[in-house]
C-alpha cells in the first residue's frame, strides 16, 4: 500500500477523532468501523499516523516501528498468538511515539481464543496505549469486545463519492455505480471486468473468474452491496414484501462471503451454485439497473 490517502469521506471520523485526542478522551479502545469499498485500511492508516505523530508521507503498516503494531490476518483469522505479541507490547514502555498504538485488521477475523484474549486487555486496558479494532463487518465482533470499544463510523455519500471519482478522471456510468452500492473504491470505470461478471451471476450464470484478478470474495461483496441499495429502493417504493426478500438474499450472500473469508474448507461451486439457485427462485423481484 502506498502513503495513507485522505479520502473526503473519512473527514467526520478524522475530525471526531482529532477532538477526542486535544480533549485527552480518546479511549484506549476504540474502532474504526467503515464499509467494504470505502477505504478501511487508508483510514486506519491515518489514524496511526495521527496517533504516533508520524510523517504523513509514511505507511504505517508497511514500517517496522517500535511504538506500532499493524496485525492483520495470518491465512483466513487472527490467531491467539498475534494477541499474545499484542499484550507484551503493551506492557512495553514508548520509545519514540507520544503514545503506544496497536492497530486490528479486519478484526471481525479474531478466532475465539484471540478473542478472548484481546478481551483480557481490554478489561485491563495497558497504560498510554491505543487499540484500534478496524472492521467492515461490526456486527461479527463479539458483544463483550464491542461494549468496551467506542465506535467511529463512516457514513457512505453517495454525491461525496461520485464527486472524488470525477476529480480522479473516471466517467462514472450511473448504473454500474448503483449497482456497487456507491462503494467509490469498488468503482474502476465503465468497461472493467468485474460489472461484466455481476451481470453474468445475476443471469443465474457464474463467470469465469480465472486470470481475471477478481476474486469470488470480491465478486459477492460487491454483489451484496447491490442487492443492499436495491432494498432501500424498494422500501422507498413500499414493496415491503419485495424488500424484505432480496434483504434475506443479500444476508445469504454475506454469509457465503463470510464463510470463503474465514474457511479454507469452504466448498466453493457448491456454495456458490446454491447462491444461484436461490436468486433464481426469486424471480422478478430484483430491480434492472
Amino acid at each position: 500500500m502506498s502513503a495513507p490517502t485522505v479520502l473526503p469521506w473519512h473527514a467526520n471520523v478524522l475530525e471526531r477523532i482529532e477532538r477526542s485526542l486535544r480533549a485527552n478522551r480518546l479511549p484506549t479502545a476504540f474502532a474504526l468501523i467503515c464499509p467494504v469499498g470505502w477505504g478501511l485500511v487508508p483510514l486506519t492508516a491515518r489514524v496511526v499516523q495521527r496517533l504516533t505523530d508520524l510523517d504523513p508521507a509514511v505507511d504505517p503498516s508497511e514500517l517496522a516501528h517500535q511504538d506500532v503494531r499493524w496485525i492483520e490476518p495470518e491465512g483466513s483469522v487472527i490467531k491467539i498468538d498475534q494477541i499474545r505479541k499484542v499484550n507484551d507490547f503493551a506492557v512495553q514502555t514508548v520509545q519514540s511515539a507520544p503514545r503506544k498504538v496497536v492497530a486490528i485488521l479486519q478484526a471481525e477475523r479474531l478466532n475465539p481464543n484471540a478473542a478472548n484474549a484481546l478481551l483480557k486487555m481490554l478489561e485491563e486496558p495497558p497504560l498510554n496505549t491505543h487499540l484500534i479494532l478496524a472492521t467492515e463487518s461490526w456486527g461479527q465482533l463479539l458483544p463483550t469486545i464491542k461494549s468496551r470499544c467506542q465506535r467511529f463510523e463512516v457514513r457512505p455519500d453517495r454525491k461525496m463519492a461520485l464527486a472524488w471519482l470525477q476529480a480522479e478522471g473516471l466517467k462514472v456510468d450511473n448504473g454500474k455505480f448503483a449497482w456497487l452500492g456507491y462503494a467509490p473504491l469498488a468503482y474502476t470505470g465503465p468497461d472493467d471486468g468485474l460489472f461484466a461478471m455481476l451481470v453474468e451471476i445475476e443471469k443465474g450464470r457464474l463467470p469465469s473468474l480465472k486470470d481475471s484478478g477478481v476474486s469470488l470474495v470480491e465478486l459477492l461483496a460487491c454483489w451484496y452491496r447491490s442487492l443492499i441499495d436495491r432494498t432501500a429502493r424498494k422500501i422507498d417504493e413500499h414493496e415491503h414484501a419485495n424488500a424484505r426478500k432480496l434483504q434475506d438474499f443479500a444476508e445469504a450472500v454475506l454469509d457465503v462471503r463470510r464463510q470463503l473469508v474465514v474457511s479454507n474448507a469452504a466448498n466453493e461451486n457448491l456454495l456458490i451454485e446454491s447462491l444461484i439457485a436461490h436468486w433464481k427462485k426469486l424471480g422478478e423481484i430484483s430491480v434492472k439497473v
